[in-house]
């Protein structure tokens, strides 16, 4: 266990009682998020917030130093639906969502110098969440995608890789007697994925090699 970990991360069921919503504003982002309760036994929650720090920041800054700072693009964006079925039955339908970008420039005098990169990626996922004081399982099924991008002069590169993700995690739990318990369990995914590249990322080629990898 001292190379990686799990992390465990849950969210907070919408309130049954009543409606709540909260909204947010500085100078980086905006958010709102809001829940309302669908019955005696339900509620529906969502949430979104957007980035807006690349809409000013870059005309405080001197354009040659622009290529120093990477300003992100981003928004990100929740819903939840939750049920619950009685005898300790509880089912819970999760959408998450999110998108970010960045993009950087290095002028130079001699235009065959001048780059330009731009990185873009993006997730998204849908999670059915089922329940029991004994059993849990969650299917879920989504995508991934990334996007870099680099321009060298005249010389472009591009690598675009998009994925659908699909999977399930399941556990049963039962105790045996005072001192036995039985714990069982699966963790399963998948992906299939097409992967386009142009060029190579690491033009411009290095002084004295004749045969850089993947250039154009």
């Amino acid at each position: 266990r001292a190379l990686g970990g799990l992390v465990l991360v849950d969210t907070v069921p919408a309130d049954l009682e009543r409606a709540r919503f909260r909204a947010s504003a500085d100078v980086l982002d905006g958010s709102a998020q809001g829940s309302t309760p669908l019955g005696a036994h339900g509620a529906v929650g969502a949430g979104v917030r957007y980035g807006y720090v690349d809409r000013w920041l870059p005309r405080l800054l001197a354009p040659e130093l622009l290529g120093l700072y990477r300003i992100p693009s981003y928004w990100d964006s929740h819903a939840e639906l939750f049920r619950s079925l009685g005898a300790g039955q509880t089912l819970r339908v999760r959408w998450l969502s999110s998108a970010d970008q960045r993009q950087t420039e290095l002028s130079s005098s001699d235009p065959a110098l001048r780059t330009t990169a731009r990185e873009e990626q993006s997730f998204g996922r849908l999670y059915l969440q089922y329940r029991t004081p004994r059993v849990s399982v969650t299917p879920f099924v989504g995508w991934d995608a990334q996007e870099d991008g680099l321009r060298v002069g005249s010389e472009r590169a591009e690598l675009d890789t998009r994925a659908l993700r699909y999977g399930m995690r399941a556990l049963y739990r039962e105790r045996l007697s005072a001192r036995l318990s039985l714990l069982l369990g699966v963790d399963a995914s998948g992906s299939i994925a097409r992967n386009r590249r142009e060029g190579s990322l690491s033009v411009p080629r290095r002084e004295g090699s004749p045969y850089p990898f993947g250039a154009p």
